[in-house]
């Protein structure tokens, strides 16, 4: 439990809190200071076993090999026909495209600090191209396209910090694929945005206002919902 926030250090702050505490800062409460833990639903488990397919995918490299997986992966696993003809596809996508096809990283682990928060992320895929940095957000579906972003732009601050990664590069460019769909969407990343959010979440944790925001699209995909007294379905 983090009952002292920000009097001693820094705290820490995964991109779903991050993104929770803006939604519905209860979670923060239910979470942090609760401690109350989650299970996967079943949606969640869906889409891990769709990401563990993409990060073989992207750590095998070789397009002829990876064709052969994936038809094998199709014949394994009959209810992830379409997910799994939409990777190649985005795959096909990338190389008509003369894009990087396989990104340098994926599923890496980076942080950075903002003020009194340490940001830490998990980010699916980071592309390199010669003018500029691609960070990508492999996505069940893009139900909610403006939350997506918000998340690929929360990753996208904490690589900004990352002097190595970036080596002399001043563009990020944001993306995200459905697995469902097959859509790919792009963003430019713009600092000040995530900026005035991050400086957001401070303020609720320094104030401590963890005030239920209950909604049917808030509830309805909250991992604490059997847990919450003000829920809304």
């Amino acid at each position: 439990m983090q009952l002292h926030m920000f009097k001693d250090r820094s705290t820490r702050i995964s991109k779903t809190e991050f993104i929770n505490l803006l939604k519905c800062p209860y979670t923060w409460f239910l979470s942090k200071i609760t401690g109350i833990k989650t299970t996967p639903t079943r949606s969640m488990k869906h889409g891990i076993n769709l990401h563990d397919i993409m990060k073989k995918v992207n750590e095998e490299k070789d397009l002829y090999r990876i064709r052969h997986l994936l038809n094998k992966y199709q014949n394994e696993n009959p209810h992830y026909q379409t997910e799994i003809s939409n990777i190649q596809k985005f795959l096909d996508y990338r190389k008509v495209r003369k894009q990087t096809i396989f990104p340098k990283f994926t599923e890496q682990r980076f942080e950075t600090t903002f003020n009194k928060l340490k940001l830490v992320g998990v980010v699916d895929a980071i592309y390199e191209e010669n003018n500029y940095i691609e960070i990508f957000e492999y996505k069940k579906s893009l139900y909610n396209i403006k939350s997506i972003f918000l998340e690929v732009s929360y990753y996208s601050f904490i690589i900004s910090k990352n002097d190595t990664l970036m080596n002399g590069k001043n563009e990020i460019r944001m993306g995200t694929f459905s697995f469902d769909t097959g859509t790919i969407k792009y963003r430019r990343f713009k600092t000040e945005n995530i900026s005035r959010k991050l400086k957001k979440a401070i303020r609720i944790i320094e104030k401590r206002k963890f005030v239920p925001k209950p909604s049917i699209d808030n509830c309805r995909t909250c991992i604490f919902r059997t847990h919450c007294i003000y829920k809304k379905y």
